[in-house]
């Protein structure tokens, strides 16, 4: 064997013990749920192509364990042993120079399935990463589709998706590549039309984009389709898999805060849009609560759209669980607020928000268009976790070795199509009840009156309101929210009237 496939080998050993010995066991038979190895930036090519450039930066080798471990079993087969004495002492690296950027590797020998993206939008950039970010690179980016010839091309290029496997019709893309995962990466009004055709054409499983539908109706549609043809959905609701939020739902199940009363969920943004996380965090927080009961309330007074959508402006509501505990929600009430939840317990009080690093520290997405900055903060985003009770002396940080949220959730459809779990975090089961909370409140403003599901509206109930006039706006106007990314001389995407 030469000594550059012993320097892989040695490498790769390496990789796998740490992705599968680093992090606590997952409570579905004894799978281990890797942080996603993360060593610093080298100098030495082989090592650095696995997991991108790193040019422009000092050689940090000693500073990974891993990457030491590796370099020590070449030098005794060998005889190198300079190479260990070159590589300097430990180097400090902040949280956001330890997350390599991942690439696609064409032909990828270790590269097991074949994912296909659909809408190659902001969001569909932040998947591609996941896919790509699972330890080991087991799925490779094999085909795109989009109907914007641009899209299709700088994320083809980016992403290095070959031109003969990127499509305008994601039917044909769907019916020529025969992938065994499917992404849906489309605006809320697609998301069944999609979901329902890629099931249709049997892959392993899907993923789709947040939230699962427009209303309740379209979800259930979504969850017949795909178990008629033996398919299994993953919605991306991707927060609860931080390391930190996964452990804040175990000490909960400790009982650090005692028994939950209530999950206070505070957030700047729509229900459909930002809040429909919160509500998923909450109910995952609480070990998967069956809702018994809504009351809600929205406000109007414009004429604005999200994502072609007719939207709130504010909402209020409080949902009430089979535990016995209540769920607070508050939309667009307060601005300036992350994404997370205040927990309330009978011994104590959890607090989760989210924060990013600096810009200047996360990849960038040129040449691609970026309306909102480069993508990839949201692969770099940190879940927060803080706790009081009577004997934690302050406030107790939650601590947990990182990974990028959305390489854990794609981990985790792996496993899941392995049989290594049986239920998977972010099922479309569980988004579901997501969307039946949301209804059920938009439902209780419509009659005014407490809503106990399960609910019977199949529809939209704001979307109704909007249309019988139930909420005249006080500045009339439709404009859309999301126009900044939409691409052309559009400045949304709904169906005008």
């Amino acid at each position: 064997m030469r000594p550059a496939q012993t320097y892989r080998l040695c490498i790769g050993l390496m990789h796998r013990a740490a992705a599968h010995h680093t992090l606590a066991p997952s409570q579905k038979k004894g799978r281990w749920y890797p942080t996603i190895p993360t060593p610093p930036p080298c100098r030495f090519p082989l090592y650095a192509s696995r997991f991108g450039s790193s040019n422009s930066r000092p050689c940090a080798c000693a500073a990974s364990r891993l990457h030491r471990a590796a370099l020590r079993l070449y030098a005794v087969c060998y005889g190198f042993l300079i190479i260990q004495s070159t590589c300097g002492e430990p180097v400090r690296t902040s949280p956001a120079t330890r997350i390599p950027t991942i690439t696609q590797h064409e032909e990828n020998p270790m590269s097991t399935y074949r994912t296909a993206i659909i809408a190659c939008g902001t969001i569909a950039r932040v998947h591609a990463r996941g896919w790509l970010g699972v330890p080991g690179q087991p799925t490779q980016i094999a085909a795109i589709a989009d109907t914007n010839p641009d899209a299709r091309r700088e994320f083809g290029d980016f992403f290095q998706v070959g031109e003969d496997h990127r499509y305008a019709d994601y039917r044909e893309m769907l019916d020529r590549e025969r992938p065994d995962f499917v992404d849906v990466c489309s605006w809320h009004q697609q998301h069944a039309e999609m979901v329902i055709a890629a099931a249709a054409r049997r892959p392993k499983a899907i993923l789709c984009q947040k939230p699962m539908a427009v209303d309740l109706g379209e979800a259930d549609e979504m969850l017949t389709a795909c178990a008629r043809n033996g398919v299994k959905l993953i919605i991306a609701y991707q927060r609860p898999h931080h390391a930190t939020w996964l452990k804040a739902r175990d000490l909960i199940r400790q009982g650090v805060i005692g028994k939950v009363q209530q999950v206070q969920l505070d957030d700047g943004g729509n229900i459909l849009n930002t809040n429909s996380h919160n509500i998923r965090l909450a109910l995952f927080l609480m070990d998967e609560p069956q809702v018994e009961w809504v009351m809600g309330s929205v406000e109007r007074t414009t004429d604005q759209v999200e994502r072609g959508l007719p939207a709130e402006d504010a909402c209020l509501g409080l949902a009430g669980c089979a535990n016995g505990a209540t769920i607070l929600i508050q939309g667009n009430l307060i601005q300036g607020l992350g994404q997370g939840c205040r927990v309330i317990g009978t011994e104590g009080i959890m607090e989760l928000d989210t924060t990013y690093h600096p810009d200047s520290e996360i990849p960038s997405d040129a040449p691609m268009y970026m309306p909102e900055g480069p993508s990839a903060r949201y692969n770099y985003e940190i879940g927060t976790v803080r706790y009081l009770n009577s004997s934690s002396q302050g406030w107790q940080r939650v601590e947990a070795p990182w990974h990028d949220a959305w390489a854990h959730q794609c981990q985790e459809a792996i496993d899941w199509v392995e049989g290594r779990i049986d239920t998977p975090i972010s099922s479309a089961e569980r988004a579901r009840a997501v969307q039946e909370v949301m209804m059920a409140l938009f439902e209780s403003a419509r009659k005014r009156q407490r809503i106990y599901l399960p609910l019977k509206t199949r529809v939209n109930p704001l979307k109704l309101m909007v249309e019988n006039g139930d909420l005249p706006v006080e500045w009339p106007g439709r404009y859309e929210r999301r126009s900044r990314l939409v691409r052309g001389e559009a400045m949304s995407w709904h169906q005008q009237k």
